[in-house]
């Protein structure tokens, strides 16, 4: 049984160095151990060592303070995670949050934080949590914004199809210049724009440069829902996805 016991305590030690290797080496992410007094009080237990390239967080010593978090914490991202921390405490739920920091020598930066909690018997509440550095994902999903609202409010007509040719998305835009709204092209060919004027090596010679990988720029003669024709100046771009297709 000695033996046994050694063996295990070993393993246990092997783990525990792991653990912490982890914690403290692996970029872009962090886990921590809270514990949160009756009195409301709230001090990390454990935080890894690789926080302190997310957050500008003193980490002079464990236990450290989790009103520094709150002094580097986006007002309003914070108080949601307080909410949600309460909430999870009385229902045994998990926090699912994501947190805006900004501080000296870090920038700004969104964690992802997931944590659970653990009633204590002398009431205070232990909480498990990992923080992910999701950052760069928020970053390119605000871009994403800014690229989508200007070609909502593009004056000029927009239209993204797939490889096929069939109308994924228009703009507004679009549906004010030819009268279609999108209901009624998401799916069609924009053939059905087709006005009769170009011929049919005009559009075997626009298609050819787009399968080509270049940019066809044109001025083409559609025809609107009304049968009206309208000229305009067209610029159609292929766009290919990481494996080239």
């Amino acid at each position: 049984q000695a033996v046994e016991l050694f063996r295990l305590e070993r393993e246990l030690r092997e783990n525990q160095k792991r653990f912490q290797s982890l914690s403290e080496n692996v970029p872009g992410w962090t886990i921590w151990r809270l514990r949160e007094e009756p009195d409301g009080a709230r001090k990390f237990v454990y935080i890894g060592g690789n926080v302190r390239h997310l957050l500008p967080i003193p980490l002079d010593g464990v236990p450290g303070d989790f009103a520094n978090l709150e002094r580097t914490a986006d007002a309003e991202s914070y108080q949601r995670l307080q909410k949600a921390m309460a909430a999870a405490r009385d229902s045994g739920s998990m926090v699912d949050e994501v947190v805006r920091f900004r501080g000296d020598g870090v920038g700004e930066r969104w964690l992802h934080v997931r944590a659970a909690s653990h009633p204590q018997p002398d009431g205070s509440t232990l909480w498990d949590g990992i923080g992910i550095d999701v950052t760069a994902i928020r970053h390119a999903d605000m871009q994403m914004r800014k690229l989508s609202q200007a070609v909502e409010q593009s004056e000029g007509s927009v239209i993204i199809t797939d490889a096929a040719g069939n109308i994924e998305y228009v703009n507004p835009a679009f549906t004010a210049i030819t009268g279609y709204s999108a209901e009624e092209v998401v799916g069609k060919n924009p053939r059905i724009l087709k006005s009769g004027i170009h011929s049919t090596d005009f559009y075997q010679h626009l298609w050819q440069t787009l399968l080509s990988g270049k940019v066809s720029k044109s001025e083409i003669c559609n025809r609107r829902k009304d049968g009206q024709l309208i000229w305009e100046w067209s610029s159609t771009a292929p766009v290919f996805d990481d494996a080239g297709h």
